[in-house]
């Protein structure tokens, strides 16, 4: 199998690209992070987003909500994560569910 490293068009039969063709971003509310948007409205994809956060060493995200549910695939590391009033120690192969305005 061969990737794309072009920028994708949106399609609608799906898209298939690379994660190395993705920009990286830096997230200016996180410390230490960046993400890429791997799917997303670009993609043909208004309802649905898949991203991928990177986070070095001391590295997170502020306390905060969100107004839409999401799903979290932790590949590696540990990290610390509030889902609503409780804390859960996360690490590599832990999958996370979060409901909207949690």
């Amino acid at each position: 199998m061969t990737h794309e490293t072009s920028k994708q068009q949106p399609s609608p039969g799906g898209v298939v690209k690379h994660e190395a063709a993705v920009e990286q971003q830096e997230v200016s509310a996180g410390t230490a992070t960046r993400m890429q948007v791997l799917i997303g409205p670009e993609d043909g994809a208004p309802n649905f987003a898949m991203r991928r956060f990177m986070m070095g060493e001391g590295g997170g995200m502020p306390t905060h909500t969100n107004t839409v549910e999401h799903e979290q695939y932790v590949l590696r590391g540990r990290a610390e994560v509030g889902i609503g009033d409780r804390k859960h120690v996360v690490a590599g192969g832990d999958v996370l569910y979060i409901p909207a305005g949690a």
